[in-house]
């Protein structure tokens, strides 16, 4: 059934790319902005806006304008806002759309090539399949005739896609920028806490420490995973609206988004 929906999908894309994967798991695709580029930019399905690094946006002439506040696990942070009139993925263009500015400083630590974050405001126009084992990116113009029957439908929260897990469904932000799972400690699960271990946490707002446990099981849709390291939230730090927290897009092998449907389907890894 999942080689019929990649199978079925590849067909129809108006776009397939190539992925990069920094660290073995966070997807980083070329993007063209004003017709310029290719410049890399970190896939991020769990940021509302897409955001260019200062010295980019200083290159491409990218103004700075009003401030937007910007909510993330670790805090808000204000960030300018410019204008870019054009942005391309394999020759699909969607613009102008805003863009924040940023000097990405703690993404940059983790890979300098990174020169930007292509959020859901360009993303959200398209169907798009991300596929982590063949390292690719299919964007489509037009989605599936059918709805797939193993698709989980989503909501929309303040430009943020949440996806129920669990029977008595608990909601995370689907977030394909997230290196692992992340709880805030109200979210009801239960979650095994480990007594010293803490692991750092990296956002456009900075990083952070923070205690780490595991969660015994963890189901989204159809997929079920055993014994799932967790990063824990402090729920006063958590600024993440009506979520519980981060699931990441590497979860899955392959994971297709439709924006137009208002559903998911996760591959099991």
């Amino acid at each position: 059934m999942h080689a019929l929906l990649v199978s079925m999908l590849f067909v129809a894309a108006g776009a397939e790319v190539p992925l990069r994967m920094v660290r073995g798991r966070l997807p980083v695709v070329e993007v063209r902005l004003e017709d310029r580029g290719p410049f890399e930019f970190l896939l991020d399905t769990g940021s509302t806006a897409t955001v260019v690094r200062s010295d980019l946006a200083t290159s491409l002439g990218i103004g700075k304008g009003r401030v937007a506040a910007v909510g993330t696990p670790l805090g808000g942070r204000a960030l300018p806002r410019g204008e870019v009139l054009s942005l391309s993925v394999g020759g699909l263009h969607y613009g102008p759309l805003p863009a924040l500015v940023s000097n990405l400083e703690e993404v940059s630590r983790i890979d300098r090539g990174i020169q930007g974050i292509l959020g859901l405001d360009w993303l959200g126009s398209f169907d798009f399949l991300i596929d982590y084992e063949k390292r690719r990116l299919a964007i489509y113009e037009t989605g599936p005739g059918d709805v797939h029957p193993e698709s989980v439908r989503y909501r929309l929260e303040r430009g943020r896609i949440l996806v129920p897990i669990g029977r008595k469904p608990v909601w995370l932000i689907l977030d394909s920028g997230a290196e692992g799972l992340v709880l805030s400690e109200g979210s009801g699960l239960a979650i095994e806490r480990s007594a010293r271990e803490l692991t750092r946490i990296t956002t456009v707002a900075g990083s952070g420490l923070l205690r780490t446990g595991r969660l015994p099981r963890l189901r989204a849709g159809s997929v079920v995973l055993e014994n799932v390291p967790v990063t824990i939230l402090e729920s006063s730090a958590a600024m993440l609206g009506g979520a519980s927290g981060l699931l990441p897009g590497r979860f899955f092998r392959r994971l297709y988004v439709s924006p137009r449907r208002g559903y998911v389907v996760f591959e099991p890894d």
